[in-house]
């Protein structure tokens, strides 16, 4: 479909919250796990982190130059194509369509579907349906259209925010007293060191990944040049 023929219903807040959104997931509330039992150090664990952070910042603002010079439909696809010609740009899409947008929902769906099933305690026969339903329920609300998507996106962002805050909050207001100190950074017992960074800063990086996804609705934004490179910087930070 030609880009003129989109709706450009989305503002700055529905893509600011699609940014948050896409960031704020799965990743944020179970990779500390992952993180720290490849690092087995509260010290790396929170290295990682920051250098996983700091790398992210540099990849949101070239995104953010991308998204302000070419604010067109398909994201990083259009950028490669742009710069590199249309066998790059489409072996690109490819491998999106069918590796990178399946393997993250599927992810995404398994995370849910767990944490639904461990809730209600569920047997887990039930963990596949309900990713299933899942994965299937929100391509149902995306063919409602941009506008819909976009509301769902921002309500669901409300929520996810919910438990972060009342998790920093309990931490600053506990009496509990647990002694974590930045320096030095070691890795865990009989690791290597380089071994565990490197595992520990590669697992952070799903967690932060997600950012980059909304240069894929610009042509449905009503002013993409302005708001698509604010949404990244502010939705990122």
């Amino acid at each position: 479909m030609n880009e003129s023929h989109l709706k450009r219903e989305i503002g700055l807040f529905t893509a600011l919250a699609t940014v948050m959104g896409t960031t704020i997931g799965g990743g944020v509330f179970f990779k500390v796990a992952s993180v720290v039992g490849v690092t087995h150090s509260a010290s790396m664990t929170i290295a990682a982190w920051i250098l996983g952070g700091l790398i992210t910042i540099c990849g949101g603002l070239t995104t953010a130059e991308l998204a302000a010079a070419i604010p067109r439909t398909g994201g990083a696809i259009k950028y490669i194509e742009y710069t590199y010609g249309k066998l790059p740009g489409f072996l690109m899409g490819w491998a999106l369509m069918l590796v990178y947008y399946p393997a993250n929902m599927a992810a995404l769906s398994i995370i849910f579907a767990t944490q639904f099933i461990n809730l209600f305690q569920l047997t887990t026969i039930w963990q596949i349906p309900i990713a299933i339903m899942c994965a299937g329920s929100l391509l149902l609300i995306n063919f409602l259209g941009a506008r819909v998507g976009g509301a769902f996106q921002s309500i669901t962002l409300i929520f996810k925010l919910i438990p972060i805050v009342l998790i920093v909050g309990v931490g600053l207001f506990s009496n509990a007293h647990v002694n974590v100190s930045l320096f030095p950074i070691t890795a865990g017992p009989h690791l290597n060191y380089w071994t565990a960074f490197s595992g520990g800063l590669l697992a952070t990086m799903f967690a932060y990944d997600g950012w980059i996804n909304i240069g894929n609705i610009a042509g449905e934004m009503k002013r993409p040049e302005k708001d698509l490179p604010r949404a990244i910087i502010l939705g990122w930070s």
